[in-house]
């Protein structure tokens, strides 16, 4: 088949709509015919939903009735082609095809044949589906702003249409045409916005609906008031507004409150217990519990210190660090009779204790497990006092004999 061109659509333009109904299905189909030469025709159908044409020549109208027709004899001449098309535009008239039997046949090649069976001869059509723009371009210049026009003037006209002779209605057509065709949107406009039309096209698709509720015919209308509408509109807007703040402060409280027990989850156990420790802990700390906190690691104490750290702490441990050169630590620990007097303790005590509520709660004590080669009872002892006084079992002296312990690293600014 050959394309079917924009030309060919206007062509047909002048040209009446044929309709047959395919009895299998019960499916309408309208179309049109025109020859556009001696050698070429055309053809467009439409079920209102989709558009199929077919375009023919000369040579392929000649080849398409012997198919048709196997008991026609002889060959073929120039002249066979144009009796063809004069006799198929005969029969696709309003009053040729009337009485002409219909029918849709499968086709192996065609999105839609059908065949015409007349008294003595028969004529198939083979017609392709059309682009959907293509489509709408033809059902809405051929059959919508027609009919749409029809309306407008069946509805608007001075006298009956159907009253009217075919003089008078030719008038008529040819005026509303003539002005429709000069400004389709007005026209189209004044003929659907009018509530007579409007509303008969709304109850006509209500019926093909099979709505029960069909909408009834108004001839005028009154025009509705918005107002009631956008007062409402602007309330519920200023209430939301009213209420998303309080919404907000909502959402961010209920957000911390389930924030903060994930937050003491995540601390380490060892802050509790120094917290604890730092509220029942007992002024006067001595030697040996610095000896215990340098268990840690030196590094990360001294960084720790040194951010908590203030100008009037360092003066107190730069004292603290004179009075520890004229008393230095020993590492072996000898018997209670050895070791330095009870003020010596006392002083000790009470600038460790000040050294001590200066600096940050001390980490949790990790304690090594040392060899101790004294007796069971001696270990309870040292123990006991151990727990009670911290580091005084030096000054007090239990009789323990401990191992050999490390030099103890301290920083520059530790005392």
């Amino acid at each position: 088949m050959d394309d079917f061109k924009e030309e060919y659509s206007k062509h047909l333009l002048s040209k009446e709509w044929l309709v047959k109904v395919d009895a299998a299905k019960s499916v309408p189909y309208l179309f049109k015919f025109c020859s556009v030469s001696e050698n070429l025709c055309c053809l467009i159908v439409t079920d209102t939903k989709n558009v199929w044409a077919e375009v023919l020549s000369n040579k392929r109208m000649v080849r398409r009735w012997l198919e048709c027709n196997l008991n026609s004899l002889g060959e073929p001449s120039e002249s066979t082609g144009l009796f063809i098309l004069d006799l198929i535009s005969t029969l696709h008239s309003i009053g040729g095809i009337s009485d002409v039997p219909f029918e849709v046949v499968e086709s192996r090649d065609a999105d839609l044949s059908f065949e015409l069976d007349c008294d003595g001869f028969k004529w198939r059509w083979d017609a392709y589906l059309l682009g959907p723009k293509t489509s709408a371009e033809i059902l809405s210049k051929h059959l919508i702003l027609p009919l749409i026009s029809i309306a407008h003037l069946s509805f608007y006209s001075a006298d009956p249409v159907s009253e009217l002779d075919e003089s008078d209605l030719e008038k008529v057509v040819d005026k509303v045409g003539r002005s429709a065709r000069r400004t389709v949107d007005i026209h189209v406009k004044h003929a659907v916005s009018k509530p007579r039309v409007s509303t008969t096209l709304q109850r006509f698709s209500a019926l093909f609906d099979f709505n029960p509720l069909l909408p009834s015919i108004k001839s005028e209308v009154e025009k509705p008031s918005s107002e009631n509408q956008l007062v409402k509109l602007r309330d519920s807007l200023s209430n939301r507004n009213r209420l998303s703040p309080t919404t907000r402060a909502h959402e961010e409280h209920a957000a911390a409150s389930s924030m903060q027990p994930s937050i003491l989850s995540d601390l380490p156990k060892s802050e509790n217990s120094v917290s604890l420790l730092n509220t029942s802990s007992v002024p006067g700390g001595t030697p040996d519990s610095a000896t215990e906190e340098s268990d840690e690691d030196p590094a990360s104490t001294l960084t720790r210190r040194k951010e908590r750290s203030s100008p009037a702490r360092s003066q107190s441990r730069s004292g603290l660090s004179a009075h520890s050169d004229r008393h230095p630590e020993k590492t072996n620990v000898a018997p209670s009779h050895s070791l330095s007097p009870a003020p010596v303790t006392g002083i000790s005590g009470s600038l460790d204790a000040d050294a001590d509520s200066d600096s940050s709660p001390p980490r949790p004590v990790k304690k090594k497990h040392k060899t101790l080669n004294v007796s069971s009872s001696d270990s309870d002892e040292g123990g006991s006092s151990r727990i009670k006084g911290g580091g005084s079992q030096q000054t007090r002296g239990t009789g323990t004999t401990r191992g050999v312990r490390q030099p103890i690293k301290r920083g520059g600014k530790r005392f």
